[in-house]
């Protein structure tokens, strides 16, 4: 009679990313469009404010400032969406300053990111969301 082997024990599973919740993929995807359309408008708004510029001997000029923030806003917002749409968007923080540069966009009559800002926002604010950039969301299997 052969002694009783020992039960081996079997391989812990491997704790990957949490499993990205449908609204943090649409809060990624309105950061990266945001971006976009911020900087569509951020040019149209330079090129404007410029040949406005120069048909009233510089007063025109003024509008030349909400269309540099724009750029900017579009620039910052492209680099974090892309970010947000890769596999480890968990280790980033949540875009609520994106959201709120967003709705400061107004500045630069740009509507298309005010109300992406404020979906933004109102979606960071569900569980779900708020526990996936915690880091505590469900473990994909």
């Amino acid at each position: 009679m052969e002694p009783a082997s020992e039960p081996t024990s079997l391989p812990s599973p491997s704790v990957g990313p949490p499993i990205k919740p449908g609204k943090v993929e649409a809060i990624s995807i309105m950061v990266m469009a945001g971006g976009i359309w911020a900087l569509i408008v951020g040019l149209s708004f330079g090129i404007w404010g410029v040949l406005l510029g120069l048909g009233t001997c510089g007063i025109g000029c003024v509008v030349v400032l909400p269309a540099i923030y724009s750029l900017v806003l579009g620039v910052i917002a492209i680099v974090q969406g892309a970010k947000l749409l890769g596999p480890n968007a968990y280790l980033e923080p949540p875009p609520r300053t994106i959201a709120i540069l967003q709705i400061v966009n107004i500045v630069a009559c740009d509507v298309v990111n005010l109300i992406l800002g404020i979906l933004i926002l109102v979606f960071l604010e569900e569980p779900e969301v708020r526990s996936y950039y915690r880091g505590t969301g469900q473990p994909s299997a």
